[in-house]
This record gives C-alpha cells, structure tokens and sequence, in this order.
C-alpha cells in the first residue's frame, strides 16, 4: 500500500549514499553526483564565453549597406544637407532598398538631392563604373533602365524636368 522504500545503506559516516525512491516525490531533491554539477557548470561557462565572444563580431543593429551609403553621401548640390533628405532619399524593406530623387532646378518647386548623391550612393554599394556611366547617360526617351551586380539590382529612369529616379534593391 503506497510506496515500497528501499533500505539504505550507511557508508561510514553514517549517513545513506542511496536516497529512497520516493524521496524527489515529497518535495526533497535527489542527490546529483558532482560530476553532473561540474558538467552543467562547464555548459553554462561554455556558453557565456561563446555568446560573450560573438557579441564582439556581431553589432546588433548595425546598418545596412544602404542604410550606411544613405547617411554618407545625401547632401545637395552645395555639398550641405538637404532640407529634407528623408522626402528624397528613403530605406524600405528593413535596409534591403534604397529610393532616391535628384533635381535638375529646371522646374521651380522641384527638389530632391544632387546626381554627385547619386553616384555616391551607387560607389558605396560598389556599383562598378558600367553602372554608374549608363545611369548617367539615359535620357528620357530610354524610360525604366535596369542593370545589375553582385547582390544588388538598379532601376531608374531620367526627365529633364523632374531628375533621375533610381531604385537600389540588396537581394
């Protein structure tokens, strides 16, 4: 009727090196040899060197690519921020894509950042000279241009009137 004990057997201390089966039933730990507390103890000491040594490699929110391109190289014509630069520069696919508006100064009330901008961001993102010269030579009769290399893909178009529209994606 309920649960059978087994009889212990005292070492010389007097005390049991075998604890009863229903020991861990009624609240009382069971007895761990030390070699498991010295292996958990290796574990966990194992994992924070690890976690600890990768923390050095990895920045948590660093930032992309575009996103570091973006703070470098968006400034105007006269070398000084524009107004807004988030109205003509944007991030969207959690750094993965990169819109971008230059201006002619054809058109009043037409604004964006400088082509020099442009070609910055394309020279951060390693766009090879290919890229950067037929962005510069479509005109507006081309209409969407598309080109591509290693990770990234580029998509623009050109009016005189309203600048160049360029689109850079990080597949």
């Amino acid at each position: 009727m309920g649960l059978i004990s087994r009889s212990r057997t005292p070492n010389d201390s007097g005390v049991s090196s075998q604890p009863e089966a229903h020991d861990s039933l009624c609240g009382e730990q069971e007895t761990r040899p030390r070699r498991s507390l010295w292996l958990m103890g290796l574990t966990i000491g194992s994992v924070i060197v690890v976690t600890s040594g990768l923390s050095l490699f990895i920045e948590p929110n660093a930032p992309t690519p575009l996103e570091s391109a973006k703070t470098r190289c968006i400034v105007d014509e006269d070398g000084a921020l524009p107004y807004n630069p988030d109205e003509w520069v944007q991030i969207h696919r959690e750094g993965k894509a990169l819109t971008l508006q230059t201006f002619t100064g054809s058109l009043p009330g037409v604004r964006g950042v400088s082509y020099d901008s442009a070609v910055c961001v394309l020279t951060a993102v390693k766009a090879p000279p290919r890229v950067v010269r037929e962005v510069g030579r479509t005109r507006s009769t081309d209409g969407r241009r598309t080109l591509s290399w290693g990770q990234y893909q580029a998509f623009w178009s050109y009016h005189p009137d309203r600048g160049l529209a360029l689109v850079i994606c990080d597949d």
